[in-house]
């Protein structure tokens, strides 16, 4: 009998057919214009308001939206909840949820994932599946903490511009990006974006993504594995769906007859929230662990 609700936030790019089907209350963050009007949430009114010059923030739920979603679990039975969410680093989203915990008061984890995207998505899949198996508040919290602690990000994006309006890169690397057509490979380290390596020219920096990749999937034999075990991968993009299937057949073909454990290849919408930060035209791939398969209980 589940006992246990998981929430999270829709910076994880959950499909909302799948997060519904799992169990798991989505929190929305808004996408707003210069004139404080809310934008449709999706990534396509996302990219046409980018491409039409439009400048867009983002805007974190308030610790009056946690609650209700909270309080929404308990009346729904459910006697604990795990929460898990978006760096803290990247965002206040975390910190509105911990708000909203105390005032619904004890039973209540709040998880910051130091990630987001698909990275926070499947650590909130991972959390639900042992919830759905009936397991312990304790145990639901260390899967969603296994898969986000051990999940790696590497994306290229085309305009180092958007991530530097949003505070999420500096000046500096902003204006380093757009000379002499350097491309900084990014990651997230410690929950917060940065730059990975710089790399001269698109057709190189995609060969290093596919490579930064393959070394995080386990699929080389020059670099310790660094994810160990069996992988999923999950190719995001914005506005960008042939180089996301190109990429997905380049990382197929290169992890093919190697150590690499890959349970899939998957190509997903990381949703508005990132790609307002992102941009058009950026490609990047998440490698998150899969667990066990849960034991009823």
């Amino acid at each position: 009998m589940q006992t246990v609700a998981v929430l999270t936030d829709s910076t994880a790019g959950l499909d909302p057919q799948v997060a519904a089907a799992c169990g798991i209350g989505v929190v929305p963050l808004a996408v707003l214009d210069e004139t404080g009007q809310a934008v449709a949430p999706n990534t396509g009114a996302v990219v046409a308001a980018l491409e039409a010059g439009r400048t867009l923030t983002t805007s974190q739920p308030t610790p009056a939206q946690f609650e209700a979603a909270m309080r929404a679990a308990r009346t729904a039975g459910m006697r604990e909840i795990v929460s898990v969410h978006m760096s803290a680093d990247m965002s206040g989203t975390y910190e509105a949820a911990l708000r909203a915990a105390q005032a619904v008061g004890q039973g209540v984890r709040v998880l910051d994932s130091r990630t987001l995207g698909a990275g926070l998505g499947q650590s909130a899949l991972a959390a639900a599946r042992l919830a759905q198996a009936g397991q312990s508040a304790r145990l639901v919290e260390a899967a969603a903490r296994a898969v986000s602690t051990r999940s790696q990000v590497f994306f290229l994006v085309e305009d180092l511009g958007h991530l530097h309006r949003g505070g999420r890169v500096g000046a500096a690397s902003a204006l380093l990006g757009a000379a002499l057509g350097v491309r900084p490979l990014l990651t997230i380290a410690d929950g917060r974006i940065s730059v990975r390596e710089l790399v001269r020219g698109r057709v190189r920096a995609r060969r290093h993504l596919v490579e930064a990749v393959a070394q995080a999937a386990g699929g080389t034999k020059k670099v310790p594995r660094s994810s160990p075990g069996p992988v999923r991968l999950i190719v995001h993009h914005v506005a960008a769906a042939q180089a996301a299937a190109d990429l997905r057949e380049e990382l197929q073909a290169r992890l093919v007859d190697t150590p690499a454990e890959v349970v899939s290849i998957e190509i997903a919408d990381p949703g508005p929230v990132i790609a307002v930060h992102v941009g058009p035209g950026t490609v990047g791939v998440v490698v998150t662990p899969v667990l066990a398969a849960p034991h009823g209980g």
